[in-house]
């Protein structure tokens, strides 16, 4: 008898040990996985999206697609028009936010820039490359009085783009306006970085100007000041996923960004709409 019911116990046992095991879940049953301790702190890039041509490459190379932008737009850009806004720090002070409406053409260099929020001296300024000089051979840009009362005695005045006023006026002259200025002085500085074996510039991530979608990318430079070899420590590029083109740049002084230099953006474009001499004319020319 005492034989029979241990026999009944160990049969009883064997049973609900099979139920047990056949009712664990998929995780228990698979191996455990012995890591490498220095892959604690490894990270893993997500892969850019379906769709996404150049995803690889910024984040890879974001200087060799700064150069096919270059490129891009040499072959593909003559000429644009745009919404353009900046806020720049000038002689130790930081100007309100200018919006401009600009036309834009590549040949011969021709920019026509009408004020349309917080003029300051200037309502318009025309330049095209090589139709206006000084007398010592300086370039000029026609400008436009911002006070309705000058405009009354004047149309314009002839200005040097590089004169005292322009200086006081913005970081940048009017003829260093434009797309392709951009994309040459942001890879001059990294060339300049590489040089000398301190490049810092990387993707970041994505985000967007208006509804445009873009790339984010980050330059840091040893930056010592406006009479130093580069011209911020910290600029953040939104490079448009579809032209490639820089449709914000912002540049700071200092890691935490807490002094900013320069912000420029631009937004409703339109490309290659025929622009014509008359588009950077002067009051009856």
């Amino acid at each position: 008898m005492r034989a029979a019911v241990g026999l009944l116990l160990v049969i009883g046992f064997f049973v609900q040990y099979r139920q047990l095991s056949a009712g664990k879940s998929p995780q228990s049953e698979a191996p455990s996985l012995k890591l490498d301790p220095s892959a604690a702190y490894a990270t893993i890039e997500n892969p850019p999206p379906v769709g996404d041509p150049y995803g690889l490459m910024v984040r890879s190379d974001p200087l060799g697609l700064l150069r096919v932008a270059q490129e891009r737009y040499d072959r593909t850009v003559h000429d644009y028009v745009c919404t353009f806004s900046r806020q720049e720090l000038v002689g130790g002070r930081l100007m309100p936010e200018q919006v401009t409406l600009v036309k834009f053409r590549e040949q011969p260099l021709s920019v026509n820039m009408l004020w349309v929020k917080n003029a300051d001296r200037a309502q318009r300024a025309i330049y095209v490359e090589g139709r206006w000089t000084g007398n010592n051979g300086e370039k000029l840009a026609a400008v436009e009085p911002a006070g309705a009362i000058a405009r009354l005695f004047v149309d314009d005045v002839m200005r040097p783009i590089d004169g005292p006023d322009a200086k006081k006026a913005s970081r940048r002259r009017i003829d260093q306006f434009g797309f392709a200025n951009s994309l040459r002085l942001i890879v001059k500085y990294c060339d300049l970085s590489a040089k000398h074996n301190e490049l810092d510039l990387k993707y970041v991530g994505d985000s967007a100007v208006g509804e445009r979608a873009t790339y984010v990318i980050e330059r840091r430079s040893a930056y010592t000041g406006d009479e130093g070899v580069y011209p911020d420590h910290l600029l953040i590029v939104h490079l448009d996923k579809e032209s490639l083109l820089p449709m914000c740049c912002i540049s700071y002084a200092d890691e935490a960004k807490t002094k900013l230099l320069g912000r420029y953006v631009i937004t409703d474009v339109k490309f290659n709409v025929g622009l014509t001499d008359g588009d950077f004319a002067r009051k009856g020319e």
